[in-house]
């Protein structure tokens, strides 16, 4: 997974989790750690896919469209994805090396296109639960 795909999927998560289920680009930037022409940059294919509604205006943010829950992760990874990312392009890698490589590329695939980005916000609630004990 190269870094655009997975800051491709914490947008997604990020926005599902946003209390008003609206993030500004500053502050949807900023949760990322990445600049404000960076988060544009991820947001922009995803609003293309349908995946991202943008506001209009100064004060417009942006939010998942009513599709995206329904989504697979591999749909808002694919945009950002190198057609090459499995292959050794210009290098003596015997055919057998690249071959094996091609297979597990479309293993990373097919695993990313049955995870529904419902089920990903869902394990990332999980993961960010707080328990607290009463004593």
């Amino acid at each position: 997974m190269n870094i655009r795909q997975k800051k491709a999927l914490e947008v997604i998560v990020e926005l599902a989790l946003a209390p008003s289920g609206e993030l500004r680009g500053p502050v949807l930037a900023g949760k990322l750690g990445l600049t404000r022409e960076a988060a544009y940059q991820l947001l922009l294919p995803l609003v293309r896919l349908g995946l991202v509604e943008a506001g209009r205006g100064r004060n417009g943010g942006y939010r998942l469209s009513g599709r995206a829950l329904l989504a697979s992760a591999w749909e808002v990874m694919a945009p950002f994805s190198s057609d090459t990312s499995h292959r050794e392009q210009g290098s003596d890698v015997p055919s057998y090396v690249s071959e094996l490589a091609g297979m597990a590329h479309e293993a990373y695939r097919r695993t990313f296109a049955q995870v529904t980005v419902e089920a990903l916000v869902r394990r990332a609630r999980e993961a960010n639960q707080v328990v607290t004990y009463d004593i």
